[in-house]
């Protein structure tokens, strides 16, 4: 008798060892995996699950301006995601390091009324010597009456002067018509190394460099619709736009050219874009809708493919 309860004393011991290790191995992988899971929408965007928040989620009044209080929250928290849809009255800025992420629903609008360098040139996110900031997950839609943003510069976020930042895997939901559009990201004045990646942009442009900016990197990003160039770099200033690459991307009926690459920029790497569509803005004179432009210093062009080409 003895015998036989140490025994079963044993295996229970043992039984319940066991349980514990695989209830503990579960409870880990679950956590595990849930750190990582996450959604893709229909445009492609892969989204965020709650369980994968490493930082401050904000709350506001959805479908309210936010500009204030959101504002506060980027400058106070590193890390903010957001989940609902809000209004931007003016422009927000993120500071050195600051992400900027969006979960599920989560969206930045244009107020009717606004101030700033979101009324003049439509800006949403300022990014003006900064650096590491990132920014995902983020619908951006405009306001009732933005019919016409078509000046030079305009764009949704504009980095000047900033580097080693990451625009990923955000929707740009706009619906302009052709020639009247502006630019999702715009890079300008010595911003170096930013990476622009898996965007998907509906109307709008990407301006990966200008004035002196180098070694960005525009990548697997989306564009539909353009209202002018889908993907532009212009070297308009007196130091090069040195060694950006456009990598991968997808158009489909630009307005103008599909990517131009001009003036004083060089060592540019354009290779494995598919191009589907341009000089799609009526009346458009004859050679403006070129799929690829590549006239500026060393630049290598391999592996695009270009079809319906003006």
């Amino acid at each position: 008798m003895k015998r036989s309860a140490y025994l079963l004393l044993f295996i229970g011991m043992a039984w319940g060892l066991l349980s514990w290790n695989c209830s503990r191995k579960s409870a880990a992988d679950f956590q595990s995996n849930s750190s990582s899971q996450s959604g893709v929408n229909q445009a492609g965007i892969t989204e965020l699950k709650p369980r994968a928040i490493k930082g401050y989620l904000f709350r506001g009044k959805p479908g309210e301006d936010v500009t204030i209080q959101l504002q506060k929250a980027l400058n106070n928290h590193r890390v903010v995601y957001i989940d609902n849809r809000y209004i931007l009255s003016n422009s927000i800025i993120i500071r050195n390091r600051g992400e900027l992420r969006g979960l599920k629903n989560a969206a930045l609008q244009a107020a009717s009324t606004r101030k700033g360098l979101l009324n003049t040139r439509g800006v949403y996110i300022l990014l003006e010597g900064k650096k590491r900031v990132s920014i995902s997950g983020i619908r951006f839609m405009p306001a009732a009456n933005m019919y016409n943003m078509a000046s030079y510069g305009s764009t949704v976020i504009l980095l000047s002067n900033s580097s080693h930042c990451t625009i990923d895997r955000n929707q740009f939901d706009f619906a302009f018509s052709y020639s009247k559009g502006m630019n999702a990201v715009w890079v300008t004045t010595n911003s170096n190394r930013n990476i622009i990646s898996n965007n998907f942009v509906k109307t709008l442009g990407i301006t990966y460099c200008e004035n002196g900016s180098s070694f960005n990197v525009v990548e697997g990003n989306k564009l539909i619709n353009s209202s002018f160039n889908a993907l532009g770099g212009i070297g308009n200033g007196d130091k090069p736009c040195r060694s950006n690459k456009v990598l991968n991307n997808y158009v489909e009926n630009a307005g103008r050219m599909g990517i131009e690459d001009i003036q004083n920029t060089s060592g540019t790497l354009i290779k494995g874009n598919v191009i589907s569509g341009t000089g799609k803005i009526p009346n458009l004179g004859r050679g403006l809708g070129m799929g690829i432009t590549a006239v500026a210093k060393n630049t290598t062009v391999e592996k695009n493919k270009v079809w319906d080409a003006k």
